[in-house]
């Protein structure tokens, strides 16, 4: 089976689960804030000051790449996403 889904900026991601396995092109977890690497949360607080955190994802994809996805409310308080490699690079949404 394969399935679609869009995050909030628009990147698609596929999945192909097989009958009865939990094979994915990723691997999607909640973590707290607080349990983002160093070098991410600190380029997240100097691109993103004073922004309140709404939810944080750690991505795991098939090929071992790490990708944090973080939702916050922006000042303006409007709802948005990020994502940082796990060092601390902004990702774009061309990025894959």
């Amino acid at each position: 089976m394969i399935s679609r889904r869009f995050t909030a900026a628009g990147l698609m991601i596929v999945m192909s689960v097989g009958v009865g396995s939990a094979l994915a092109d990723e691997k999607e977890e909640k973590i707290p804030y607080s349990a983002l690497p160093e070098k991410v949360r600190q380029a997240f607080e100097k691109d993103y000051p004073g922004v309140k955190v709404k939810r944080v994802e750690k991505e795991t994809h098939r090929n071992g790449a790490v990708r944090y996805e973080i939702e916050y409310i922006d000042k303006d308080g409007d709802d948005e996403d990020v994502e940082y490699d796990a060092n601390g690079k902004r990702l774009d949404d061309d990025d894959d």
